[in-house]
């Protein structure tokens, strides 16, 4: 399973755990620096990363209290203000 971490300088990085594996949400969690907040995305986005399936956006959902930095292109890819780390995911891999 793999996802792609979308840091607030528009960077982004692949990572993968071995394939049958699920990421846990302690991993996930760690990634966005906090709690999850999961964001609905189009799935197109998520083809654009080579990612099948649904493609969801997971996000720290203290961002604002943490006074986080914007997130532009994470922003631009779930048309709402994102603050902090982005992770673009496979909904079926939170299973």
């Amino acid at each position: 399973m793999e996802l792609i971490v979308i840091e607030t300088d528009g960077t982004t990085t692949r990572k993968s755990i071995p394939v049958g594996d699920s990421w846990t949400l302690e991993q996930l969690q760690k990634e966005v620096g906090g709690y999850i907040e999961i964001c609905r995305i189009d799935s197109s986005i998520g083809e654009g990363f080579d990612l099948d399936g649904t493609t969801i956006m997971l996000v720290d959902e203290d961002g604002m209290y943490k006074n986080l930095t914007y997130n532009s292109v994470a922003s631009s890819f779930a048309e709402q203000t994102i603050l902090g780390t982005a992770v673009l995911i496979n909904e079926e891999a939170l299973d």
